[in-house]
């Protein structure tokens, strides 16, 4: 006979690992916080009466810094119509002597209508306005030397898509040097 070798086989133990302490960070990154500026604007009736030494009050508002409309505007009276498929007359009214011969630009932005207009087109405006360049998203009218007058009711026409159904109107006004000093709620009429 042969002898074979037999290989045998021989456990090694493995130790086991010995629990080790380890500390766990949290990394947290830098928090950014910008904190947003309002834009106050301040509206001065024109002063008519006779000076006196006594400081007058100002009526001042200061928008949420989240909105996109300024103040609503009081003393501005406005209403549309329907006078075609899709075409509307506008009618602006400013019933506040404080407020003659303030408002230069009428801007009306689609995404603020409800439903949203998709697309707006100036008919007509009253003498010494004109459409405003559209740059899409808004309609307007503007004039240089014309601006609304106390007690002076003024027509705008406009075709709208999709046309208007008896929705508030939101109609922004500006003053000489194109400031938004506020809008209007022009309200449906038959």
């Amino acid at each position: 006979g042969t002898i074979t070798p037999t290989a045998t086989a021989t456990r090694t133990a493995t130790p086991t690992p010995t629990p080790t302490s380890t500390s766990t960070f949290t990394v947290v990154p830098p928090t950014h916080t910008s904190t947003p500026t309002a834009t106050r604007v301040t509206i001065e009736p024109p002063d008519t009466a006779t000076p006196t030494p006594t400081p007058s009050a100002t009526q001042t508002f200061t928008p949420t810094p989240t909105a996109t409309r300024k103040p609503l505007l009081t003393g501005v009276q406005s209403t549309y119509r329907p006078i075609a498929p899709g075409v509307i007359e506008i009618t602006m009214h400013v019933n506040k002597e404080g407020l003659d011969g303030m408002i230069y630009d009428i801007e009306i932005f689609y995404n603020e209508q409800e439903p949203p207009w998709q697309s707006a087109h100036p008919l007509e405006w009253p003498e010494g306005w004109g459409p405003m360049p559209e740059p899409g998203g808004m309609v307007g009218w503007v004039t240089a030397s014309n601006p609304l007058r106390f007690c002076q009711k003024v027509t705008f026409v406009v075709q709208v898509t999709p046309p208007v159904t008896g929705a508030t109107l939101h109609i922004h006004l500006t003053d000489k040097n194109h400031n938004n000093i506020g809008y209007v709620d022009s309200q449906p009429v038959p």
